[in-house]
């Protein structure tokens, strides 16, 4: 089974925002970044409920990029809406949070889990020979998603 290292620091990235936001405009700007810096697109679920107060949203998105043979990038951001609802000009109202949360998947394609023996190599070429290359891309993605999600806070910060 490859190896997943967490790279952000507890619960992940988290923006929130109560009030109005562009939540087409937001979307474009977070795929056309995604496409920009050559990540794959996921959507894992998409859940809409119309309550009494206004919509629930529940999506969830995966964000891949392959680095090397060996490495991959993977985001996931999760988008939870509470009681929202359209107004005039294609703006929402309600209570919006993103939360981004980013591995650096290790043998993504398995190549080195087929036999015990491949496995203890796979450790030791993590845990000695490669273990700078990771630190860095580690650094690397972390920076790519921060990059992201200033982009995000932008946006959101028009509408306050």
């Amino acid at each position: 089974m490859s190896t997943k290292i967490k790279v952000n620091l507890g619960q992940g990235f988290r923006l929130k925002q109560n009030g109005a936001f562009d939540l087409d405009k937001i979307f474009k700007k977070m795929k056309e970044w995604s496409k920009k810096n050559k990540y794959e697109f996921h959507e894992k679920d998409h859940v809409d409920k119309l309550l009494q107060n206004g919509h629930e949203i529940i999506l969830k998105w995966v964000l891949t990029k392959e680095t090397t043979d060996y490495m991959q990038y993977e985001t996931t951001i999760e988008f939870l809406l509470k009681g929202m609802y359209k107004i005039e000009n294609g703006l929402s109202v309600g209570n919006l949070q993103i939360t981004f949360k980013s591995n650096l998947i290790l043998d993504y394609e398995n190549k080195w889990q087929h036999t015990e023996f491949l496995k203890f190599l796979n450790s030791i070429y993590n845990k000695y020979i490669i273990k700078p290359k990771i630190k860095k891309h580690m650094l690397k993605l972390s920076g790519e998603i921060e990059n992201l999600k200033d982009l995000t806070k932008k946006e959101l910060e028009m509408y306050r």
